[in-house]
């Protein structure tokens, strides 16, 4: 199944083929970020709550706060994310070290797991070993119940360089890639195009750059995003309101903008 029937097997289209979105479905692209230093036991359960009442795609959190978050969110579809191979500073001394990290993280209650792959992990011999890494925790998912993600960090890279990544992580078998990191330069858009095309129909693709506007969520839908990050509360308040107006209806790929 492709990853949009994957994403949304519910679809509706007006006339001119653009897909109508309700308010709940926004809500279904956005992740939650939980994961800041500032974000202890009491800010982690109100944030999964928020999550749970607005049926959000997932919480983002540290590892410490996995077995929290599982629990809040426990009979949700609500994904509990968190980073794996202490986010991205360096290779393992082996797969068994990201794989034995990998099930203690599951066993806790994650369902999505990050690698971060920095621009100085392009660089061979590190990136060769790392992708070996990556298609050994691919090989897991289905056993150990996670879908695993990689966080690009798009910073310095040529174009080039971002194709090549990106089918490279395709050809591993990861469920998702994530455009960008959230701390350091952002990813622009024409990068998550790009990212888009590389990875073709059956990998998701997330813009780390929290969207600015529902109108910028919309357009960057029609070119492919699956996920978001975003100030929750206001970018669903303002979904609901346009809801009620119009329908919410995404921009035909490179034709409305």
């Amino acid at each position: 199944m492709s990853r949009h029937n994957r994403a949304n097997c519910e679809r509706s289209f007006d006339d001119r083929g653009r897909q109508r979105l309700t308010a709940e479905q926004v809500a279904g692209m956005l992740d939650h970020r939980l994961h800041m230093p500032r974000v202890g036991p009491a800010e982690l359960k109100a944030g999964c709550q928020l999550a749970r009442d607005h049926r959000l795609a997932a919480v983002t959190c540290r590892p410490e706060h996995v077995a929290m978050a599982a629990e809040e969110l426990a009979g949700t579809d609500v994904a509990v994310v968190t980073a794996i191979g202490s986010q991205g500073q360096g290779l393992p001394a082996s797969d068994d070290v990201w794989v034995e990290e990998a099930r203690e993280l599951t066993a806790h209650g994650a369902t999505e797991l990050a690698v971060v792959v920095t621009a100085a992990l392009l660089e061979l011999p590190a990136w060769s070993s790392l992708v070996r890494t990556i298609e050994t925790l691919a090989a897991l998912q289905s056993e150990q119940g996670f879908r695993l993600r990689v966080h690009l960090d798009t910073a310095g890279l040529a174009d080039e360089q971002i194709t090549a990544a990106c089918r490279a992580l395709r050809a591993a078998g990861v469920w998702m890639v994530q455009g960008g990191l959230w701390q350091g330069e952002r990813t622009g858009f024409r990068q998550v195009v790009l990212m888009r095309e590389a990875l073709g129909p059956d990998v998701l693709l997330k813009w780390t750059t929290p969207v600015s506007s529902l109108p910028m969520l919309l357009l960057a839908k029609g070119e492919g995003v699956d996920r978001f990050n975003a100030n929750v509360t206001e970018l669903l308040r303002d979904a609901s309101r346009q809801a009620r107006l119009a329908p919410l209806l995404v921009p035909l790929q490179g034709l409305d903008y």
